[in-house]
């Protein structure tokens, strides 16, 4: 086996510097999955999330208010009905 200047190994230097190679190389890619997480957020961004928080929230205004118009009009049609089966 071939020597270097320190009394190693040059295989053992190889695999080291290529261990070092490798663990770079997860490192970076964690940093880009991290990047990627924070520029486009999987749930979206604040933004788009306050809209369509405001968004839904009209939609529920809607819907309240049709269930009790709903209400009303059942309760008025079940007065009529009591009233033609009473006379």
């Amino acid at each position: 086996m071939l020597k270097n200047s320190s009394g190693t190994s040059s295989t053992g230097a190889a695999k080291s510097a290529q261990m070092i190679r490798i663990v770079l190389g997860v490192l970076l890619a964690i940093n880009l999955i991290g990047a990627g997480l924070v520029l486009f957020p999987p749930g979206g961004s604040a933004e788009y999330l306050e809209r369509q928080l405001g968004t839904l929230q009209s939609q529920v205004a809607q819907k309240r208010a049709l269930v009790e118009q709903t209400r009303k009009h059942a309760s008025s049609s079940k007065r009529v009905v009591r009233m033609e089966t009473s006379s």
